[in-house]
């Protein structure tokens, strides 16, 4: 549970990002799972996904990774 973001995932990154996935619920993961590309971790509370790029603490600019 996060401030403003609701229930959320956060996955560390190979690649030292850590991915921020809030306003889920059933979720299908849990701590220190190992997460395989295209693998489904929860669905949306009510269709509306916030998504987090953070890396040191710091939020990234989103359209790096679109």
């Amino acid at each position: 549970e996060k401030e403003n973001y609701g229930n959320t995932i956060i996955i560390q990154g190979m690649d030292g990002i850590d991915y921020w996935y809030g306003n889920v619920e059933d979720i299908n993961v849990k701590l220190y799972d190992y997460i395989e590309a295209n693998t489904v971790i929860a669905n949306t509370t009510d269709n509306k996904l916030y998504v987090l790029f953070m890396k040191n603490g710091e939020v990234l600019d989103f359209e790096e990774f679109i």
